[in-house]
């Protein structure tokens, strides 16, 4: 009786992913926009101020950030409140645990530390089956992810290029940088053509930046090579 509750917890887990997947595709499509806003702002300042159009611009970025905000909201919402509530539903069982466990020990059927061997075995399989939840989560966001970067990692090499050396299509060796100090150090990889390289890391990490680094828009010391260029 008591793992019913903990079954019930688990399936539904797996029944939200859908909206926590809609919501969560909702809060990276704002934070992109966001993002895309923020820089426009930043790069064009001047102009739209030469134009007089400054007041139209800032009312959009206001209405981006508004928008973010909302999306951010329901988002951590859902994300930070699940997961308790996975558990609390687990728990439930512990009435049946204690209620006929306790029955047990009255009628002498159970001693004290047997009672007590299946109330601590419940409340931690009742705290795993909450991590599934937390699991299922994980895998909704990865999977958002993933289907927003799949159409940018799926192109084709231009027809026009014919490269010199496949094993070098793209090379980087004891490449360094940092903007004020040298951050990155004695970077040195290479790939051949149809080969993927995926760059992982929490936000603000840098990702953007190697990048931005390794197609040479930010100096940087070492080399970097483009079919042998």
């Amino acid at each position: 009786l008591a793992m019913i509750f903990v079954l019930v917890s688990i399936i539904l887990a797996s029944l939200l992913k859908k909206i926590i997947y809609i919501y969560t595709l909702r809060y990276k499509k704002a934070q992109s926009r966001l993002k895309e806003e923020t820089l426009a702002m930043i790069s064009n300042e001047i102009y739209y101020r030469g134009l007089g159009v400054n007041d139209e611009y800032q009312k959009n970025y206001e209405n981006r950030a508004l928008e973010y905000k909302n999306a951010s909201f329901k988002h951590l919402i859902l994300q930070g409140s699940l997961e308790p509530i996975y558990n609390a539903i687990a728990l439930c069982g512990l009435f049946f645990v204690i209620y006929l466990g306790g029955i047990k020990v009255i009628d002498g059927s159970f001693l004290l530390g047997t009672f007590t061997a299946y109330l601590n075995l419940f409340i931690l399989a009742s705290t795993k089956a909450s991590k599934v939840g937390k699991t299922f989560n994980s895998y909704v966001k990865a999977k958002v992810s993933w289907e927003r970067i799949k159409p940018i990692m799926d192109f084709l090499v231009p027809l026009e290029i014919n490269p010199i050396n496949n094993d070098e299509y793209y090379k980087a060796d004891k490449v360094e940088f940092g903007f004020t100090s040298r951050i990155l150090r004695e970077l040195s990889f290479d790939f051949r053509l149809g080969e993927r390289i995926g760059v992982r890391g929490k936000v603000h990490s840098g990702k953007s930046t190697l990048g931005l680094l390794l197609t040479g828009i930010y100096e940087y010391k070492g080399s970097l090579r483009l079919f042998g260029n």
